[in-house]
């Protein structure tokens, strides 16, 4: 697996040179790490990258608190969901090719990474500014969520869950 697009020239098919994964700089001040992801998370955030055509710049792996479980194993809101087992099967994606989420300038290149995200069977859910879809068993289409106070909580990263 290759992490590196020196030129941003990506996807693959376009060039040659595959789309990039990177810890932005948000993520290593928080102690981000790609590696921290299960390796099924890793290969699906690569294949999400280079299906989308953009690089893909990550915020959180199993760092910090979050009341998904699929990041680090444990539930900031409901303990009840805890499970090691699920620690780093999620990301937090904080820009789409160097533009932060959220702004004018990453938002194409979001839409893309959500369509993309919802037509991929390795992907679970994706929660992003634009809204919320979750599958309810792998190998299902996703669905939309009616979970205002979820898509505002990413108002400004794209979270997504991996099987």
């Amino acid at each position: 697996m290759n992490f590196s697009d020196p030129f941003g020239l990506c996807p693959i098919e376009k060039d040659g040179v595959p789309c990039k994964l990177y810890v932005t700089a948000y993520g290593a001040a928080h102690g981000a790490s790609l590696s921290a992801l299960q390796v099924s998370a890793r290969h699906g955030l690569y294949d999400l990258a280079q299906r989308s055509g953009h690089d893909l710049g990550v915020n959180a792996t199993t760092n910090g608190t979050h009341d998904d479980p699929r990041h680090n194993g444990v539930s900031n809101c409901c303990p009840e969901r805890d499970d090691p087992n699920k620690a780093g099967l999620a990301v937090d994606i904080g820009e789409v090719d160097h533009h932060v989420v959220g702004t004018a300038e990453a938002s194409s290149g979001v839409a893309d990474v959500q369509q993309t995200g919802l037509d991929t069977p390795g992907v679970m859910a994706v929660i992003d500014p634009n809204g919320y879809w979750l599958a309810p068993s792998q190998g299902k289409p996703k669905q939309v969520q009616n979970d205002p106070a979820t898509v505002r909580q990413h108002g400004t990263h794209m979270h997504v869950d991996f099987w």
